[in-house]
C-alpha cells in the first residue's frame, strides 16, 4: 500500500454536502463514498465549513463528523468508541476503507514482527496500560492516555513476547487515515484563516484543469500543505466568496475547472471530489 504523503493533503466540504438526499440512508451512503474517495487518494483531513445559506448546519455538521470519522475508525474499535445513535442508524451500508490502519489479522500471532495498531485504552496492569488493539485480548502497553482513548501503538515481537507502546499518529509510514475538522467559519474565512501553502478551488467557471495543468503541478510539487475547497450543491466557489465579499484570487492560489465540457448540467460535490482527488493524484510527487 500507498506510503504517507510527504505533505498534508485537505479537503473542504460544506454542511450541506448531502443535501440533496433526502432519505438518511442515502445521505450515510453518499458519506461513506465520500470517505472511501478520501482514503483512496490519502486526504490527511477533512473540514466541514458552514455553508452560508443552511440554517441547520450545525446539527448537519455533526452528523456528516459522526459518520465520516466512524468509517475511519477501525472496526474493530467502533463498537467501543460509538454508542448506538440516530445518526449511525445506516453505516452499515457504507463501504469498508481497506486503509492500513484497518488491519483484517485478528489474532497476536498473525502480527507482523513490527507493526502498528489503533486501539482503545480500556484499564491498566502495574504500571502498564491495557489496550485493545483488535487482538484476542487487550494487550499491556508503555505510555499515557485517559481510559477510553484512541490511540497509536507501535508492536515489536521479542522472542514469544509483544512489546507495546504508545506513539504518535504521525509515526506510521503508510497512510494511516484522515482526521475531520468542523468548523463554523465560512469558506473564504477559513482559508485566509489556515493559510495553507497552497489553496485549490473547483468551478466550473476555474481554468480547465487541461490549462492549468503544469503551473498546478508545480505548485502542488512544491507545497507542504495543500487544501482542496468544493462548492455547496446550490452554490459554487464564486457565489460563496460573492456572498463573503471576497475576490475567489484574493483566497485561493488556483481555480480549477476539473471537468472541463461536462456533460451534465450539475456535478454532485461527492462526483467533484472524487475526479477532482483523481486528477491532483497524478499531479503530486511523494
Amino acid at each position: 500500500m500507498a506510503q504517507r504523503r510527504s505533505k498534508k493533503l485537505s479537503i473542504a466540504i460544506p454542511s450541506s454536502v448531502v443535501d440533496e438526499w433526502l432519505h438518511q440512508r442515502d445521505k450515510t451512503l453518499v458519506l461513506g463514498l465520500i470517505a472511501r474517495a478520501s482514503a483512496v487518494f490519502r486526504v490527511d483531513r477533512i473540514v466541514i465549513y458552514r455553508d452560508p445559506f443552511d440554517r441547520a448546519y450545525a446539527r448537519k455538521q455533526r452528523f456528516i463528523q459522526s459518520v465520516l470519522s466512524y468509517a475511519e475508525t477501525p472496526q474493530y474499535l467502533r463498537k467501543a468508541l460509538y454508542p448506538i445513535s440516530r445518526d449511525l442508524r445506516y453505516v452499515g451500508i457504507i463501504p469498508p476503507l481497506r486503509t492500513p490502519h484497518h488491519p483484517l489479522a485478528k489474532k497476536s500471532s498473525e502480527l507482523a514482527d513490527r507493526c502498528f495498531r489503533e486501539g482503545v485504552v480500556v484499564g491498566r496492569r502495574g504500571g502498564l496500560l491495557l489496550v485493545d488493539i483488535g487482538v484476542e485480548k487487550p494487550i499491556p502497553c508503555e505510555g499515557s492516555a485517559e481510559e477510553g482513548a484512541r490511540v497509536t501503538v507501535e508492536l515489536v515481537r521479542s522472542g514469544q513476547r509483544l512489546l507495546a507502546r504508545i506513539v504518535d499518529r504521525g509515526c506510521p509510514q503508510q497512510y494511516w487515515g484522515y482526521e475531520v475538522e468542523v468548523t463554523r467559519m465560512l469558506l473564504g474565512e477559513y482559508v485566509l484563516r489556515s493559510k495553507p501553502e497552497l489553496a485549490i478551488a473547483t468551478s466550473r467557471y476555474g481554468v480547465s484543469i487541461v490549462d492549468a495543468w503544469l503551473p498546478l503541478r508545480e505548485g502542488l510539487n512544491r507545497s507542504r500543505e495543500v487544501l482542496v475547497a468544493f462548492g455547496t450543491p446550490a452554490r459554487g466557489v464564486f457565489e460563496l466568496m460573492a456572498y463573503e465579499n471576497l475576490k475567489v484570487s484574493d483566497v485561493f492560489h488556483f481555480t480549477v475547472n476539473t471537468i472541463p465540457r461536462q456533460g451534465t448540467e450539475t456535478v454532485r460535490v461527492e462526483e467533484a471530489l472524487l475526479i477532482s482527488l483523481g486528477l491532483l493524484n497524478v499531479l503530486m510527487e511523494d
